[in-house]
């Protein structure tokens, strides 16, 4: 089974895994952070918005979810 997860994900391990996802809910922190707004184009809410919030609400709410995301999402990201 760890070899079908290396070979379907490109990472050897969960923790790479993790790493890697974290540092894709920094960057969305920062960017919603730099521009001021709470959606990504502009005053209104895109598709893009409604696809990360399904996907920070899973993050954030679900049991099923790696406690080292949840805990990235709960805090808002880190600034780097």
């Amino acid at each position: 089974m760890s070899s079908l997860w290396a070979s379907s994900t490109g990472y050897s391990r969960r923790p790479q895994a993790y790493a890697a996802a974290g540092e894709v809910i920094d960057a969305v922190a920062d960017r919603l952070r730099s521009s001021g707004s709470a959606y990504f184009f502009g005053s209104s809410p895109s598709s893009l918005d409604a696809l990360l919030v399904g996907h920070l609400m899973y993050y954030r709410s679900s049991p099923a979810a790696a406690p080292v995301l949840a805990d990235k999402v709960r805090l808002g990201g880190s600034s780097r």
